[in-house]
């Protein structure tokens, strides 16, 4: 089995969390890219879905738009950066939207009140050891990252609007693609590895979700690294509004 080793990204106290819905992921989903300028695919999501709920990860490739998959979450790429850049060539994606099945006008459906991004509480662990074990940072994509692309139902492919952190309130979906080589991640896109995903979505203390997904580069990682305490200089960052994050307070599993 897998050493667990987990770095936490906020000073939040743990609290209880309801287990993770039974609902199963879907693989290969379309969800249209309102991020960018146009030009993303909408294929290759791994998505949870529960009534107006969709939370989609997916893994693609920088250079030509591809997102190779086995067909059960796991995605595949080349060791190495994309051409002219430092970065790996690939990206990984996450989509939240809260509004996604509201009813149709006559379709005899029970009216679903508007449900904004602002109603719940985001949890996104990367996994940043490359090897066989997997070491998490865990935290709150819509109040980190300051280049989400926020939208509704209605908005077109790439035309989300970036309005910093903090934007919930007025917006249903929120879409974001990062680099396992930036900040704070800061991997190497020059060796194997293996990276795990985990994506949930909290109404108050309890998880409503979550989808997942295991990003293989190269050979994948082979060797499990020793837990040396690590990165605890990352608290500094002070996120705020992370939400439930009780359920990643594990000890190591051997």
């Amino acid at each position: 089995m897998r050493k667990m080793k987990h770095v936490l990204l906020a000073s939040v106290a743990a609290v209880s969390c309801l287990a993770s819905s039974a609902h199963a992921l879907e693989y290969n989903q379309n969800i249209p890219a309102i991020f960018g300028t146009g030009g993303n695919p909408a294929q290759g999501w791994t998505t949870f879905t529960q009534d107006h709920i969709q939370l989609g990860l997916r893994a693609k490739n920088r250079t030509d738009g591809t997102t190779p998959n086995n067909g059960a979450g796991t995605y595949t790429f080349p060791v190495g950066t994309a051409p002219a850049s430092t970065r790996a060539i690939w990206n990984f994606e996450f989509s939240a939207n809260v509004d996604y099945n509201p009813a149709s006008p006559g379709s005899g459906d029970a009216p679903v009140p508007p449900a904004t991004l602002a109603d719940y509480t985001y949890l996104l662990s990367v996994d940043t050891d490359p090897s066989a074990g997997t070491s998490f940072l865990s935290y709150n994509p819509l109040v980190f990252h300051q280049d989400n692309s926020y939208g509704n139902n209605a908005t077109l492919p790439g035309q989300g609007v970036e309005v910093g952190v903090l934007a919930g309130s007025a917006y249903s979906l929120a879409q974001n693609s990062q680099n396992i080589t930036f900040f704070p991640f800061l991997g190497n896109p020059l060796i194997n590895g293996t990276y795990d995903f985990t994506f949930g979505i909290y109404e108050g203390a309890d998880l409503i979700g979550e989808t997942k997904m295991t990003v293989v580069v190269g050979e994948g990682g082979t060797r499990n690294v020793p837990d040396a305490g690590s990165s605890v200089a990352l608290l500094s960052l002070s996120l705020v509004g992370v939400g439930c994050m009780g359920r990643k307070l594990k000890k190591l599993v051997h």
